[in-house]
C-alpha cells in the first residue's frame, strides 16, 4: 500500500520505520513531489499544530482524491479558531475520511521495540478497523474508538498538564504531590472535554489517563523537560531558545485558557500553567494559590 507522511519528525520517522516493516511504500511530503501524495491511499500528519494549515492549503492544490484517508498524529489546539487538528483537515477535505492517531506513544521506545499501545479514532469504524490493522504489528497494538473529540482534548490537554509534572520534579516534590497533579489535571480534561461533547470513559483510556501518565514521566517528553527547567530555576526564554522540537505545550497552554474561557470551565492547573508561561506569574506563588483554593467536593461538574 501507498503511505504518505507529512512530517518526518521524532514521531513520523518512527512510524515511517514501523511501516515499512510491513512492506508498504512509504511517501515523504517535501514540495518538490506533492503530486506523488495523490498516489497514496492514507495520509499521515505528524508535523506541530501551527503548521497543519499551511501544509492543507498546498495539498488542496493537487485534488486528494476523496477516498484517501487523513491520519492527524497531531496534539495541540488552533490558536484563534481553537478548533481540534481533525476540524481544521476537515474544512479543507470535508468529503475524505479522517481519524486520530493518539495514545501514550513516546517515540523512542516504540523505535527500540518496547511493546506500546495507541488508539486510533474515527466516526467511521470500518476506516478506524482498517488503520487498526495496518498498524498494529510486533511491539504495537492498536485499539479502536469512536471518541474523536474526547482523544483530541486528551492529547492537547496532556501536554500542558506534563508541563506542570515537570515543574514539581524540578523543585523536587514528591510522590504524593505527583499523583495528586495527574488526578487533579485528569478532572481538568475531563471538564473540558465532556463540556465540547467528549464521552466521559474516553478519559479512563490510552488518549485519557494513558497519555498523561507517560508524557508527566518520560525523559522524553519537550513538555515535561520544559516544566522541569523551570522548576529548577530555569528561565523560559533561555529553555524555549535552546529547544529546537517543537514543545506542543508551550502553544496549547494558551489555546486551552482561552477554550476554558470561553466554556466558562475551571481549570485552575492549566490556568497556573498559562499565567506562569505567559504572564510570568511566579511559580511558588501559583503552587500557594492552588493549594489555598476553597475546599469542595471531588467529583463535580
Amino acid at each position: 500500500m501507498n503511505i504518505g507522511f507529512i512530517g518526518a519528525g521524532r514521531w513520523g520517522s518512527v512510524l515511517i520505520n514501523h511501516l515499512k516493516k510491513k512492506n508498504h511504500k512509504i511517501f515523504i511530503y517535501n514540495k518538490e513531489n506533492l503530486k506523488e501524495l495523490k498516489k497514496c491511499r492514507i495520509l499521515f500528519l505528524t508535523i506541530p499544530s501551527y503548521s497543519l494549515r499551511e501544509v492543507l492549503e498546498r495539498l488542496k492544490e493537487i485534488n486528494i482524491p476523496p477516498k484517501t484517508i487523513f491520519v492527524s498524529g497531531i496534539k495541540g489546539i488552533e490558536e484563534g479558531s481553537l478548533k481540534r487538528m481533525s476540524e481544521i483537515i476537515s474544512e479543507y477535505f470535508p468529503y475524505n475520511p479522517i481519524a486520530v492517531l493518539c495514545g501514550p506513544g513516546i517515540p523512542e521506545e516504540l523505535a527500540l521495540g518496547i511493546p506500546t499501545s495507541l488508539v486510533i479514532a474515527s466516526k467511521d469504524r470500518k476506516i478506524g478497523e482498517k488503520l487498526q490493522r495496518l498498524l498494529s504489528f510486533n511491539n504495537l497494538r492498536v485499539y479502536y474508538q469512536n471518541d474523536v473529540i474526547g482523544c483530541e482534548i486528551g492529547g492537547a490537554i496532556k501536554n500542558v498538564i506534563a508541563i506542570a509534572a515537570g515543574i514539581l520534579d524540578g523543585k523536587k516534590f514528591g510522590v504524593n504531590t505527583k499523583a495528586a497533579l495527574i488526578s487533579r489535571g485528569l478532572a481538568e480534561i475531563m471538564r473540558l472535554g465532556i463540556k465540547l461533547g467528549a464521552l466521559p470513559l474516553t478519559f479512563a483510556g490510552l488518549s485519557g489517563v494513558g497519555d498523561l501518565i507517560v508524557t508527566s514521566f518520560s525523559k522524553y517528553s519537550r513538555n515535561y523537560q520544559l516544566g522541569f527547567a523551570l522548576g529548577k530555576g530555569k528561565k523560559l526564554e533561555e529553555v524555549l531558545k535552546k529547544e529546537k522540537g517543537v514543545i506542543e505545550g508551550y502553544h496549547t497552554a494558551k489555546t486551552i485558557y482561552q477554550l476554558k474561557e470561553k466554556y466558562n470551565v475551571e481549570m485552575p492547573i492549566c490556568e497556573g500553567i498559562y499565567q506562569i508561561l505567559f504572564l510570568k506569574k511566579d511559580i511558588d506563588e501559583i503552587i500557594k494559590k492552588l493549594l489555598k483554593r476553597s475546599l469542595k467536593e471531588e467529583f463535580w461538574q
